[in-house]
């Protein structure tokens, strides 16, 4: 007949914890050369006389082995996707949490080219760089406000804006200061034209990658900068790890160069790859102008492959939404937002919006020339 770990007369509901707390029990009682609840249990349940204390000294040290032995398989969670295990009150490796999940929370997400929304100074010595008027500059930043508090996204990532400067007017003056922060660095364009965004939510931390160096996969050469920045953002949220990789890359505009938006769509997926195995818990996204479409080597590179394919969103749109661009009539998804695995298991296919009209995507002076993608991820 087996030693039970627990007196006969009381069920355990704590597999994961008892036969720690039973041997810390026993070992204080040997240690003051007491009578532990265990030899206690034994004397009263199995033996009809006192045997000798030699014998039950040997007993009790056998009980208390076997629960101790118990105790490393009883019941532990992994962390969900995490890269360690957790346990059943712990937390998991790589953004996962043990135990279980916390209620789903919908975090939105959207990315917009604003086509040349640039201010009303000269601050490039390029002489491409756009100067509006101040009515220009007051009817675009009204137009995209108002696109935007209409789509009330949580995490919005745009391209082609100048600076930090107009990124907090817009917050300001249009939204009512309800983005929590604005981030933009300074980067490679000579126009000025930068990937930012405005968020709700607090970062984690803000990487800018508008100095990385790299070629395109199996070649030596020529090397590259990313033609305006990858935005790498950090967020935590409802328990998860959120990673936002905001792009612009290499415009199709003469001379163009096929290889260099390559380069930018593979070192864009590697980086996301490095943090996937830092992060294996992190839901990641990778979203912006690629100024390519489905079908082509960038968008490709960014996709990659099974097991770890990554899925654009931007799929799940009603199908004659499913554009972002009218170049000449034919209308083009060169816009994307990427997701990881983790973060496309999350996805709501309902809440996918590629926005189009008046004041958004119809070229006109106020507006751009490109429709904003909203997505809407139920984060657990």
């Amino acid at each position: 007949m087996p030693l039970p770990c627990s007196p006969p007369d009381v069920a355990s509901d704590h597999d994961s914890e008892e036969p720690a707390h039973l041997y810390r029990r026993e070992k204080g009682y040997l240690a003051q050369g007491k009578t532990s609840t265990p030899e206690r249990m034994i004397r009263s349940s199995f033996f009809a006389s006192r045997p000798p204390l030699s014998a039950l000294f040997t007993a009790a040290l056998l009980l208390v082995t076997a629960c101790a032995q118990d105790g490393t398989t009883s019941a532990s969670s992994s962390g969900d996707g995490g890269g360690a295990s957790g346990t059943a009150t712990g937390s998991g490796g790589g953004g996962g949490s043990g135990g279980s999940l916390p209620a789903p929370m919908p975090l939105s997400i959207l990315n917009w080219n604003t086509h040349n929304f640039f201010d009303t100074k000269k601050n490039s010595p390029d002489s491409s760089e756009t100067i509006l008027s101040l009515a220009n500059y007051t009817g675009k930043r009204q137009a995209i406000g108002a696109a935007l508090k209409d789509l009330n996204a949580d995490i919005v990532v745009l391209a082609e804006v100048e600076n930090k400067a107009l990124l907090d007017d817009l917050n300001t003056t249009e939204l009512g200061g309800a983005y929590l922060q604005t981030i933009l660095f300074e980067g490679n364009d000579l126009r000025g034209i930068d990937v930012g965004m405005l968020t709700k939510l607090a970062p984690d931390s803000v990487v800018s990658h508008k100095d990385d160096v790299f070629v395109k996969a199996g070649t030596n050469g020529p090397q590259y900068h990313y033609s305006r920045d990858c935005l790498e953002v950090h967020f935590t949220f409802n328990q998860r790890k959120i990673i936002v990789l905001g792009v612009h890359f290499k415009a199709k505009a003469t001379p163009d160069d096929p290889d260099k938006r390559l380069a930018e769509g593979q070192h864009t997926r590697k980086l996301a790859d490095d943090l996937q195995a830092k992060e294996p818990g992190a839901g990641i996204v990778i979203l912006g102008d690629f100024n390519d479409t489905p079908g082509s080597e960038p968008y490709a590179a960014v996709l990659g492959a099974a097991p770890n394919l990554f899925v654009d969103s931007a799929d799940s749109a009603p199908e004659l939404q499913r554009y972002s661009y009218d170049y000449m009539g034919k209308l083009e998804l060169i816009d994307h937002q990427m997701a990881n695995p983790r973060l496309a298991a999350l996805l709501d296919p309902a809440q996918v919006l590629l926005v189009h009209g008046k004041g958004i995507d119809d070229g006109s002076k106020f507006a751009s020339d490109h429709a904003p993608i909203k997505a809407t991820y139920l984060v657990q």
